[in-house]
């Protein structure tokens, strides 16, 4: 797959509770890496992503169709929730198999869309993107929670415009806006979305359909500005 240029999909994702699930299942954790990987990876040439690179079990992917980076988390999600998961990983509660929506390491995923800085690392030949929009990417993938896939208001009008030129996603998804938020070397709040897919629409953690909120670092000089900074009144924390 050529790297793509220009306005582009970038593409965080993330296993919940790694670090944990490392110290208490390390042997079905190395085969459930490697699982993982292989599916995330296999994926990639289908849904016309191309890797930039992995750092332990995070993976960067870049692609040229907003459509197709939604199409290849999707279906990631669906062939990990499907997976064959070693037995003992399963009795940990980061990845406990929890029928319909849950089976195996949970993995978050982030989009975002802009124009990076890029260039051909001259060691391996590989393209490499840089610059603040995959430093905002990053971030904002990291504030998500496992099995969701949230993303930004440029991804949400770059989907409107590809709708609006006759282009289709494999699948009917749908939004909820979660609330302006603030990042770290982000002067603006950003307002972020998660993205459902139908078949997923009741996945939750905090209830039915419901994940917790976004993983915020509330002591930055914006977040009071944000949608859901917690207040303090009288001693008590309201939302």
């Amino acid at each position: 797959q050529e790297p793509p240029q220009g306005l582009v999909a970038l593409v965080f994702t993330d296993v919940q509770s790694s670090t944990k699930l490392w110290e208490n299942r390390k042997m079905e954790m190395a085969e459930a890496i490697s699982l993982h990987d292989g599916i995330l990876r296999g994926l990639l040439k289908k849904h016309k992503g191309y890797e930039v690179r992995t750092e332990g079990d995070a993976f960067f992917v870049v692609f040229g169709d907003v459509m197709d980076a939604f199409n290849w988390c999707f279906e990631s999600q669906f062939q990990l929730l499907e997976a064959e998961w070693p037995a003992r990983l399963l009795t940990f509660p980061a990845a406990a198999k929890e029928e319909p929506y849950w089976a195996g390491v949970r993995v978050r995923m982030g989009v975002h869309i802009g124009m990076p800085n890029s260039r051909r690392n001259p060691v391996h030949g590989r393209m490499e993107y840089f610059g603040p929009v995959v430093n905002e990417a990053d971030r904002i993938a990291d504030s998500g929670h496992g099995g969701q896939v949230i993303c930004t208001k440029p991804v949400m009008e770059a989907i409107k415009k590809a709708v609006q030129e006759g282009k289709e996603m494999e699948n009917k998804l749908t939004t909820k806006w979660l609330g302006k938020y603030p990042y770290e070397g982000v002067k603006e709040l950003m307002d972020i979305y998660q993205v459902i897919h139908p078949k997923l629409a009741k996945r939750g953690v905090a209830s039915e359909g419901v994940f917790p909120e976004l993983r915020i670092n509330w002591d930055l000089p914006n977040a009071k500005e944000a949608t859901h900074f917690p207040h303090k009144q009288e001693g008590k924390t309201i939302n």
